[in-house]
């Protein structure tokens, strides 16, 4: 029965190419226009064979097995030698190969081999993910992976109980004529719903989001600790925090760290549902009461002064849509940007940060944020005995306006900043003091008060104490504080400014570096109407409306 359909096979064939040779038409006319068995490509191929073997050419050799390279001599070689040596690279394996058996054999094919066989390099756990296990370890005994965790899973169970759950149960599910058993196909992702609402804000998209379906409301309490020591060790496993880059090889130490393998994939869509869960301010909070009292348990004293240093970190924002904008440093120039503020503690622990649009305002939200703060502290004091702190705010030169200084002036904070060169002229000091020697450097200090006009409301004067600090290389500093002489001397003054670098400026440049900081994340887009035109469009038509209403009567005397 075989060699009867291999002999129909060769006549098929053979008949098939005579047809062509005898018909008047061309070769590619007589494929287009005629149903034959073989394409066009392959009568080339089989004419050549003929040509060059006879019907030997035409025969079907598949019967015989094809010519391996790889064969089971050299696997069963392979597979001795890494059994043995598990360590042995696969460039190594091929350089044996080849010394051997005098065959090269491809890279991919040896690597196939070893995961088909679970030969995988093996070079030790230790060597796998490197001294990221001491972070893991720390951040576990510190009880940080757990407030976080705690934090998620009280989440899930607060939005599992709510009216907006229960309600979108109710939803249909989304584009269900375009999923192919459970996965989204290219008609999906090119619908024109789907691109429209691709960027949306979350607001918006929380309006039809089935909630249901997400994966985080069936998820045990271990598998939340797991995605967050995952989602904590990315800086660690991956360049520069991409969660793409997952995939890579460096990205297998997660199985070292957090007991997974988790891929680019599954993180994305775990940050995904984080989102839909809007858990930003709640992660916030809960990081900044964590720290309160972690460094409050091992302050050996309680301070008379409760230093909070302020610092903001902006990230440019390419996008076509009307943004706030603000000055973006590290491209010097200005454009839409997010700025995020952080505040940290006189140790240079950061403790609480936010993100706004474009540039923040100092006097509008730095004591906003100092407050949830405080509140929090007040709270973890009442069982304590009550004692009086005074509480500093230090921040540079960029957010020291007269407004902002007013605002903080009728606040309970104090606040020390600095000058810039420009804003300090003689006849703005009053009250100078006797130069006196800076006990904390190469200096020397005058106490004396300075007047600022405000811009915004010109005629204005605002007066503060200021230090003056005359380096011995011939620079002068003025910093500026409402801190009385009574409570700080000048020297405690400049050195409480100029700690910034060493204690909290140098550490957030460090971190923010280690951890990708300057991206942006989860940024959605929503029109929304700019108020201060839209009231100016308004303004204006009311004048049109008022002029022709003026003018009505002498135009029609003109055009008669």
């Amino acid at each position: 029965m075989g060699k009867r359909n291999h002999d129909d096979r060769i006549a098929t064939i053979l008949q098939t190419m005579h047809d062509v040779e005898c018909s008047p038409l061309s070769v590619n006319q007589y494929f287009q226009q005629h149903a034959t068995p073989f394409g066009r490509v392959q009568y080339y191929l089989y004419k050549q064979a003929i040509a060059e073997r006879g019907l030997q050419g035409v025969c079907d050799q598949r019967s015989h097995g094809n010519h391996v390279k790889f064969t089971q001599e050299m696997k069963g070689f392979v597979k001795g030698l890494l059994v043995s040596t598990p360590s042995t690279a696969s460039s190594d394996v091929q350089s044996i190969i080849e010394r051997e058996f005098g065959v090269t054999i491809s890279m991919s094919v040896l690597n196939a081999f070893r995961r088909e066989q679970n030969l995988r390099r093996d070079s030790g756990s230790w060597q796998e993910s490197g001294a990221a296990e001491l972070l893991i370890a720390l951040a576990l005994a510190s009880g940080l992976i757990e407030t976080l965790t705690d934090a998620i899973a009280r989440a899930v169970q607060q939005e599992r109980t709510s009216e907006r759950f229960n309600t979108s149960a109710a939803r249909p599910r989304d584009h269900a004529d375009l999923r192919d058993k459970g996965r989204f196909t290219s008609a999906y992702n090119t619908s024109l719903e789907v691109r429209k609402s691709r960027f949306q804000s979350l607001d918006e998209k929380l309006m039809t989001k089935r909630l249901v379906s997400m994966s985080i409301f069936s998820r045990s309490r271990s598998s939340l600790q797991r995605y967050t020591l995952a989602l904590f060790s990315l800086p660690l496993v991956t360049e520069r925090g991409r969660v793409r880059s997952v995939n890579n090889p460096r990205g297998n130490a997660l199985h070292y760290l957090c007991g997974y393998n988790y891929k680019a994939c599954s993180l994305t869509k775990h940050l995904t549902e984080l989102k839909y869960l809007q858990l930003a301010d709640q992660l916030i909070v809960t990081t900044a009461q964590f720290w309160i009292d972690f460094w409050a348990k091992r302050a050996k004293t309680a301070p008379v002064f409760a230093c909070y240093y302020i610092d903001g970190n902006t990230k440019a924002l390419w996008s076509s849509k009307p943004c706030h904008k603000g000055k973006v440093t590290m491209l010097g120039r200005v454009m839409n940007c997010l700025e995020q503020v952080f505040i940290h503690d006189g140790q240079g622990h950061p403790i609480y940060f936010q993100t706004f649009n474009g540039h923040a305002d100092l006097g509008k939200n730095a004591l906003r944020m100092m407050d949830r703060i405080s509140g929090y502290l007040n709270e973890a004091m009442e069982a304590s005995e009550p004692f009086s702190v005074t509480r500093v705010l230090i921040f540079d030169g960029g957010g020291n306006g007269v407004k902002t200084l007013r605002g903080l002036c009728q606040s309970d904070y104090h606040f020390i900043t600095i000058l810039d060169a420009n804003q300090v002229t003689e006849r703005k000091l009053k009250s100078v003091s006797l130069k006196k020697r800076y006990a904390y450097g190469d200096a020397y200090v005058v106490d004396c008060a300075i007047e600022l006009e405000d811009s915004h409301e010109k005629g204005y004067l605002f007066e503060t104490r200021a230090v003056q600090v005359h380096w011995d290389n011939h620079r002068i500093a003025v910093l500026i504080t409402s801190l009385p002489r009574t409570l700080c001397s000048p020297d405690n003054v400049v050195k409480s400014y100029f700690d910034r670098w060493p204690a909290q400026e140098l550490n957030f440049k460090d971190l923010k570096s280690r951890v990708n900081i300057h991206r942006v994340v989860g940024y959605g887009k929503k029109s929304v109407d700019n108020t201060p035109v839209v009231e100016k469009i308004a303004r204006l038509q009311q004048q049109i409306q008022d002029l022709e209403h003026t003018l009505h009567k002498p135009l029609q005397e003109i055009r008669e």
